[in-house]
């Protein structure tokens, strides 16, 4: 056999022998399986628990005490309840680990814990936790993967939604905290996606965007749907039924964001008074393979932005508005001056001259509850994020992280969905 026959079917031989290293440009990956265990607390907290206090690495530090895990960039970590009682907000831990090429357990993941309170703000936004990645330069077009579960018996309150806000892509400012959003903040176009439980209109994600520039058309419109079930036509799927993300199974979540081109000597990117920004955005979002969105006329940038704006953040985890346990213990105060008179419970007061009863601790700004006896059952709940992929062109079904190839984990059985 001469040298180049042989090498023909040397060549063919590798190729259906070895693994399929499908091409993919990836910019970012973790499986977070390297990273040290990992869970930021508050420094300075009283009696371990005093709530409202803030872990983080941002932007605009110029140290990082809280050793953010290798390849991010930056986080935030607030709560209420924190160990060893409770857990920390976020964690990198093997508790609930992907593992490779199974939903097997084995390995570690991002871990988020909500927690089932109205928040120091009061408004009933609780625990907010977030890991972010800041790239080098700015992508006019991502895709990205990751993968997610919830515990076991997860709970939703029964007489309001629960929403969790869960993933973000983004273009950051690169200025100021790059946690600050709205239109004084320095995030904009922003995607975020959500899940959404609504006691009246079924199990949902939910789609928020915000365009660029961010002072002038943070709060646009655009054709993508805010909300969008599950199972379609079904509002009496439950978030734990079998296919949906709180079944403990792990999760697919894929995406792909394009932005608008500028063309100011098209004339239909003139009509559309967007100041020469077409509406040929890209998004596109698939659940366990299947595809749930595909939008290719968004208008993510808009008058007065920038052809330089492109996307160059992804963040993992968020607050969540999931009151669940509604068992709250009888815990009156008054409070005059910086005198706190109450009938069983440790107050601290942050604020001196308040006046009035405040009904369960928490509703205003002025004060706030330690973490022992406030409600009781279950006080926080987890989900988790792993195998998360970031890339500039598709990324294949079979990719694995670390280029070994073994069968992907197989989609959940149960309700066909979307």
């Amino acid at each position: 056999m001469n040298k180049n026959l042989f090498k023909i079917f040397f060549t063919l031989a590798v190729f259906l022998i070895l693994p399929n290293f499908a091409k993919a440009e990836v910019i970012f990956e973790d499986n977070f399986d390297a990273q040290s265990d990992w869970q930021p607390k508050p420094a300075g907290l009283i009696d371990d628990c005093f709530p409202g206090g803030t872990a983080a690495h941002d932007f605009t530090d110029a140290t990082d005490p809280y050793n953010t895990p290798s390849n991010w960039s930056f986080f935030r970590s607030t709560g209420i309840w924190y160990g060893p009682t409770y857990q920390e907000t976020i964690r990198i831990t093997d508790h609930a680990g992907h593992g490779v090429g199974s939903a097997d357990g084995n390995g570690k993941s991002f871990i988020v814990y909500n927690e089932a309170h109205i928040g120091a703000s009061g408004d009933g936004w609780g625990a907010d936790g977030m890991l972010s990645k800041l790239f080098d330069q700015d992508y006019p077009e991502l895709y990205a993967r990751i993968w997610l579960r919830t515990q076991a018996d997860w709970k939703w309150a029964n007489n309001n939604d629960m929403l969790i806000k869960m993933f973000r892509i983004k273009h950051f400012d690169r200025s100021g905290s790059i946690f600050l959003n709205f239109t004084g903040g320095n995030n904009s176009p922003l995607f975020l996606w959500q899940f959404k439980h609504s006691n009246s209109w079924g199990t949902r994600w939910v789609n928020s965007i915000t365009c660029d520039p961010q002072a002038t058309d943070y709060y646009c419109t655009t054709n993508v749907s805010g909300d969008h079930l599950f199972v379609a036509g079904d509002m009496n799927v439950e978030p734990n039924s079998p296919g949906m993300v709180a079944d403990t199974a792990w999760h697919q979540l894929d995406f792909h964001l394009k932005m608008n081109t500028y063309e100011p000597t098209n004339q239909a990117c003139i009509d559309n008074g967007l100041g020469g920004w077409c509406s040929n955005g890209i998004y596109q979002f698939s659940y366990d393979g299947v595809m749930g969105e595909n939008h290719s006329d968004v208008a993510w940038k808009r008058t007065g932005s920038d052809e330089s704006v492109g996307w160059n953040t992804v963040d993992l985890g968020g607050n969540a508005f999931n009151n669940y346990n509604n068992e709250w213990v009888t815990n009156h105060a008054y409070n005059i001056d910086d005198i706190v008179v109450q009938n069983s419970y440790t107050f601290k007061v942050v604020q001196a001259h308040l006046s009035g009863e405040l009904n369960r601790p928490g509703f205003t700004t002025n004060a706030y509850w330690q973490n022992t006896g406030l409600i009781s059952g279950q006080k926080e709940q987890w989900y988790a994020m792993d195998d998360v992929v970031v890339s500039t062109t598709a990324i294949p079904e079979d990719y694995v992280i670390g280029g070994i190839d073994v069968i992907a984990p197989a989609g959940p059985t149960g309700l066909s969905v979307l």
